[in-house]
């Protein structure tokens, strides 16, 4: 499918629009403190344990480092997972279906209660950053040659890195979507990436 042709400034309000309708999910991750999930404080304490482990973890090192505290390192962590996975369905769905459909996709996955779900009772922050791998993976093998299928590499590189099991399974679907398509660089590209990812999240 062809990137359907879209000036930023028309593109721009559809995207504030979505940040708007789903401020109620992801401010959530602005207030103090962490949200009250079964894992409770445990992602803090991963953290400040280690500088190896969940891969989903790495951005939070990063920010940890740069000398933001644990809480706010996670918690930002999150916030740029949650944010990117709205962002990602309203371009997927725009790409496929226009504005509005992108508009409506982001809203219903981001109130959908399985994600609520495992967002704010399970705390599954590497659900949450495979999650959004996927997505962008599927935006960039509906995008043009080259920089889509470098978008598709690295979304799956994301989600196999976050969530090796079930993420591999999620990525087998990309590329029975790929070949039903006979989109061949695409499957390519997702093999490559998610097998740098599930090779560098696997403890040897």
């Amino acid at each position: 499918m062809s990137f359907r042709s879209a000036s930023a400034p028309h593109v721009v309000p559809y995207l504030v629009l979505v940040l708007l309708l789903t401020m109620p999910v992801w401010t959530i991750l602005t207030r103090p403190g962490l949200p009250l999930t079964q894992v409770g404080p445990l992602p803090v304490l991963q953290l400040q344990a280690t500088t190896q482990g969940q891969m989903s973890l790495s951005l939070a090192r990063l920010i940890n480092a740069m000398g933001a505290d644990a809480l706010a390192a996670i918690k930002l962590n999150a916030l740029l997972a949650l944010l990117l996975l709205v962002i990602g369905v309203f371009s997927w769905a725009r790409v496929s279906a226009g504005s509005r459909a992108g508009v409506l996709a982001a809203v219903v996955v981001a109130f959908a209660p399985l994600f609520l779900s495992t967002l704010f009772r399970d705390g599954d922050w590497s659900l949450l950053w495979m999650m959004t791998g996927l997505v962008w993976a599927a935006f960039g093998l509906l995008l043009a040659p080259w920089w889509g299928l470098a978008l598709a590499g690295v979304g799956v590189f994301v989600a196999t890195a976050a969530h090796p099991g079930l993420g591999v399974w999620a990525v087998g679907g990309l590329v029975l979507l790929a070949s039903g398509n006979k989109r061949w660089f695409g499957i390519v590209a997702l093999l490559v990436g998610g097998a740098i990812g599930v090779l560098l999240s696997t403890p040897w």
